[in-house]
């Protein structure tokens, strides 16, 4: 874990598809807050695309090494549809936690996007706060 609370510290390409989904983990870190904010912050994109972010249900951090879509935990919510624009996307969403609760999220094509339009892909730096 990095002093920023980032579970999976290292340099990953984001990969959003009709069957490729990315999930992504953070352990809340400070004493007594009690409030987390997740920002999801996107690329410019040519053409609109449906995401949808979910929450999934675990307390502890995934092993990323032996992750696949077979042993990914269940979706417990949906939190919202995400649409990046054209001048990129900075959307975020306040979330209980507690210290050092772990909490899991999934970005994927939401279930409204037609087959075939949604395909996004990117390089997230593990120091970086917006993506590229």
């Amino acid at each position: 874990m990095t002093r920023t609370g980032t579970i999976s510290p290292d340099d990953r390409k984001v990969h959003v598809t009709q069957t490729v989904s990315t999930i992504f983990q953070f352990r809340a870190i400070d004493w007594g807050m009690e409030n987390c904010e997740l920002h999801v912050t996107l690329p410019p994109v040519d053409r609109p695309t449906t995401l949808a972010l979910y929450r999934l249900n675990t307390t502890v951090p995934i092993d990323t090494s032996t992750l696949s879509f077979n042993v990914r935990p269940p979706r417990v919510a949906k939190i919202d549809n995400i649409v990046p624009r054209k001048d990129g996307l900075d959307w975020h969403r306040k979330l209980s936690c507690a210290m050092d609760d772990v909490l899991v999220f999934e970005l994927g094509c939401s279930e409204d996007e037609p087959s075939g339009r949604c395909d996004m892909e990117w390089w997230q730096a593990h120091k970086e706060t917006a993506p590229g």
